[in-house]
């Protein structure tokens, strides 16, 4: 079995869930960390005694010959140290936001063969099963909701359009495959929320609270005033129809989308190296002219 040599930046909360699956469930992974906080570093030594770690990312991607990287440290970040890993060739899996601001992301435009986005929800296979929905269907969507309400997630760096918008609309653009231009949104300090229509006359509303006493994420696609596709990510069955006030639970094959995520970044993308970066493109265009920290 022919190992990969895969770096991780940054161990705290979504780090250490990629180290923890990727030390579970896949041996054929040499793995090396990098964490600035040395008390969560002492606490990964102990626990990963086959773990190679350095306190700074930089001094890491210097040091090992890596066939990818994993950035999932602050937002601040991402920019120097996806500069220094493209310039070495090396395939990114980028966690959100990727960059502060858009020009830093344009800089490095001429290198995204080697960036993998990293859309956590995308990989879930209900969400894969709901657009094969309506793709077959020729369902004729009128309008789509998204409620993402994300308790105690509050940063000081951007606001939570920019933080957690980019879940909702990467859902919206692999589902109806369209560009869809903002024509109102709200800025509160804990809370937005934008509105998008496409060329078709869908609109898509977007409700995103990092306030809320409940996580909740959740898609409603209205196909009628009578029908509606929905994805719940809280629920059990995540994927079911309500017609006229009845509730058919849709059958899709259940899978973990961080697990899944780390296996088409490690057995697929680095291999392949044909990232695919059109969501992220999109996604830019509706943050255009949106403020991305305090200004509301």
């Amino acid at each position: 079995m022919k190992k990969n040599h895969i770096g991780l930046i940054g161990c705290g909360y979504w780090g250490s869930k990629y180290l923890q699956i990727i030390k579970e469930k896949f041996p054929e992974i040499i793995l090396y960390c990098a964490e600035r906080k040395k008390n969560i570093l002492c606490g990964l030594k102990s626990s990963f005694s086959d773990v190679y770690f350095w306190n700074e990312g930089e001094e890491m991607i210097n040091s090992v010959r890596l066939d990818g990287l994993i950035i999932a440290t602050e937002a601040s970040n991402h920019y120097q140290l996806s500069k220094k890993a493209l310039h070495l060739n090396i395939p990114i899996l980028l966690e959100k936001p990727l960059f502060l601001n858009n020009e830093d992301f344009f800089d490095i435009y001429s290198k995204k063969y080697l960036i993998y986005e990293g859309y956590t929800f995308l990989r879930d296979n209900a969400i894969s099963t709901f657009k094969d929905i309506i793709q077959k269907d020729n369902s004729k969507i009128s309008r789509i909701c998204f409620k993402w309400y994300a308790p105690g997630i509050k940063r000081k760096d951007i606001n939570s359009l920019w933080d957690i918008g980019p879940h909702p609309l990467s859902i919206l653009f692999y589902l109806l495959e369209d560009d869809f231009i903002p024509f109102e949104h709200e800025l509160n300090k804990y809370s937005s929320s934008i509105s998008l229509k496409n060329s078709s006359g869908i609109v898509a509303n977007i409700r995103i609270d990092c306030d809320y006493n409940e996580k909740i994420r959740k898609v409603e696609a209205f196909i009628d005033d009578k029908t509606k596709i929905i994805y719940d990510h809280e629920s059990y069955n995540r994927l079911y129809i309500e017609k006229e006030n009845a509730k058919i639970n849709i059958k899709y094959q259940k899978n973990d989308n961080l697990e899944t995520q780390i296996y088409d970044f490690t057995n697929r993308f680095i291999i392949e190296k044909n990232g695919d970066i059109s969501i992220t493109e999109k996604i830019l265009k509706v943050f255009k002219g949106i403020p991305i920290n305090d200004e509301y």
